[in-house]
């Protein structure tokens, strides 16, 4: 019952900290087909064009940073409502793909698919999956996608 009242204080939006986060990322090219990005905390992540492109493939593309940021997000936002509920967790991945095609107008993203796997405790199921809809809906990566993602959820239970 006590799960339920924390989500019930979810739902209302002044509940969630912080009000206001500044993210920054600065992008310098390598001289060659790709660059380093530099994040706030002076990160370096290296990205690539693909073979496709006539890139060197040497690291990650732009649309694979850009699906691995949304189950990235996916994923902290699911361990955001995990800490906020006290809830016990075993193991936690996300898995997301995206299909990118060529259209009149430029390249568009066509389709998102993102796959939850969670290993708990069968007593933890009902509040978990309390936790993952809480993740898909407060996710703002997520919800600045261009068309409706679909997210699955899993169980493996101990």
């Amino acid at each position: 019952m006590e799960f339920l009242k924390q989500i019930f204080k979810f739902k209302n939006m002044k509940n969630l900290e912080p009000e206001v986060f500044s993210a920054y990322a600065k992008v310098v090219w390598d001289g060659k087909t790709g660059g380093k990005i530099k994040t706030r905390k002076r990160s370096i992540i290296k990205v690539d064009m693909p073979k496709e492109f006539r890139g060197l493939d040497r690291y990650p593309c732009p649309d694979e940073l850009f699906i691995s940021s949304i189950a990235a997000c996916l994923l902290t936002t699911f361990l955001y409502f995990k800490k906020k509920m006290r809830l016990k967790l075993l193991d936690l991945s996300v898995e997301g793909e995206g299909k990118i095609s060529r259209k009149a107008d430029g390249y568009k993203l066509e389709g998102a698919w993102f796959k939850f796997t969670v290993v708990t405790r069968k007593r933890y199921e009902k509040a978990i999956m309390q936790c993952l809809n809480l993740a898909e809906e407060y996710c703002h990566l997520l919800n600045l996608l261009p068309i409706k993602a679909k997210v699955k959820k899993t169980f493996k239970f101990l």
